[in-house]
C-alpha cells in the first residue's frame, strides 16, 4: 500500500473541490500515471478540466513525467502551467 499526499492548484483544485487529498494505492510500483487515474475516476470533473487545461506534475517538488515512480509518504502535485514577468 503507497500513501500519498495530493496538492491540487487552482482549477484542479476547483474540480475536486479541495486543495489537498491524501489516498491509499495498491499494487507494486505506483506511478504518476496511477494517482492521475485514481483522481480521474473519483471526480470526474478533473478530467473534463485536463482536458482544456495543461497539467504540470511535481513530485516533492521536482517536475516528473506520468511514468515516473511515487513512493510512500511522497507529496504529489498538480497545477496548471503559471508565468510570470
Amino acid at each position: 500500500m503507497v500513501k500519498v499526499k495530493v496538492k491540487l492548484f487552482a482549477v484542479f483544485a476547483d474540480a475536486v473541490g479541495t486543495k489537498e487529498l491524501v489516498i491509499d494505492l495498491s499494487g507494486g510500483k505506483v506511478k504518476v500515471k496511477d494517482v492521475l487515474e485514481y483522481i480521474r475516476s473519483k471526480y470526474p470533473k478533473f478530467r473534463e478540466v485536463e482536458e482544456s487545461v495543461p497539467i504540470l506534475m511535481l513530485v516533492n517538488g521536482i517536475n516528473v513525467l506520468p511514468s515516473d515512480e511515487v513512493k510512500d509518504g511522497d507529496e504529489v502535485s498538480f497545477l496548471p502551467p503559471v508565468s510570470g514577468g
